[in-house]
């Protein structure tokens, strides 16, 4: 479900539905021209998918809530750099490197010359799991007939870029929401892990589970879910699960997702249209960054 990618970034204009972001930072996956892999990629124990194979797709959009993929971490030097970006070249070989938000890769649609205060998510619903899912992406909040905020509640973050789970009692205050995650990622000690998955929860029967989101505006709703059984469901023939869910902490990566976190995943998007307004650009439900959606 997470997986590492190597590559050179390179500036290519990048069009998407008629809309195009001239000269942007992009990842070019798998070209290896740079240098060799570092071994700091895949100690996490993620498997690398350096081709269209391996990834499952042509290719990743990034369109989440910020200008920059990684921000101003990775434009600081020293030791308090997260290290995902690397300069390469004799006679040290791949090293960590400060690079400027400016050259990160960045979010297509910030570059947009309209439409380009964030993206609006749609997907039918999912009550267990289905072979495929085809979803709508629209591009802008507000600039349109056809992504109009509408009634949607708006959920922002606070200083660090979160949201705050309430979750059976306890305050989760690194959480977020996420359709990059195959799934909903948080801790239960209460519900038994897999044997054959590790990581992933496996009750003996469907369990019921509620959470709240609460933004740092204070708007908060409830939200429930349910947790299947991994080991059974993902024997299946299909490739879309709604109750396949994870602990919070991964095996070999604790860093990536840790105990006071809730990652709402791309099963929240299911029945659901979901935006996400982009840091600093003004929407009709105020600037971003924001995620929103109508209870």
């Amino acid at each position: 479900m997470n997986s590492s990618t190597w590559g050179a970034v390179r500036t290519a204009d990048v069009q998407l539905a008629g809309e195009t972001a001239h000269a942007i930072p992009v990842q070019i996956i798998g070209d290896h021209s740079v240098g060799k892999v570092p071994s700091a990629c895949t100690s996490g124990g993620f498997p690398a998918t350096n081709t269209a194979a391996d990834l499952g797709a042509n290719g990743v959009l990034g369109v989440g809530n910020y200008l920059a993929d990684c921000g101003p971490a990775c434009a600081a030097s020293g030791a308090s750099n997260p290290g995902q970006y690397y300069e390469c070249g004799p006679p040290e070989g791949c090293r960590v490197t400060a690079v400027d938000e400016s050259n990160q890769v960045s979010h297509p649609v910030a570059s947009f010359a309209a439409d380009n205060n964030g993206v609006v998510l749609e997907f039918p619903a999912v009550t267990v799991e289905t072979r495929s899912l085809t979803g709508t992406m629209r591009f802008g909040i507000g600039t349109q007939a056809n992504n109009a905020l509408g009634d949607a509640k708006v959920f922002t973050f606070d200083r660090l870029g979160f949201l705050t789970a309430k979750y059976r009692g306890a305050s989760l205050p690194f959480s977020f929401v996420d359709s990059g995650s195959a799934v909903f990622y948080f801790p239960d000690q209460d519900i038994p892990t897999c044997t054959d998955f590790e990581g992933l929860y496996c009750p003996q029967s469907d369990l019921k589970r509620s959470v709240t989101m609460v933004g740092a505006n204070g708007a908060s709703h409830g939200i429930g879910f349910t947790v299947g059984n991994a080991d059974e469901l993902l024997t299946h023939p299909n490739s879309v699960f709604a109750t396949v869910c994870s602990t919070s902490l991964l095996p070999g990566a604790t860093d990536l997702i840790g105990p006071s976190s809730f990652d709402w995943g791309l099963p929240f998007y299911f029945g659901r249209t979901v935006f996400t307004a982009i840091e600093g650009k003004p929407t009709p439900g105020g600037a971003g960054p924001y995620v929103a959606y109508t209870p």
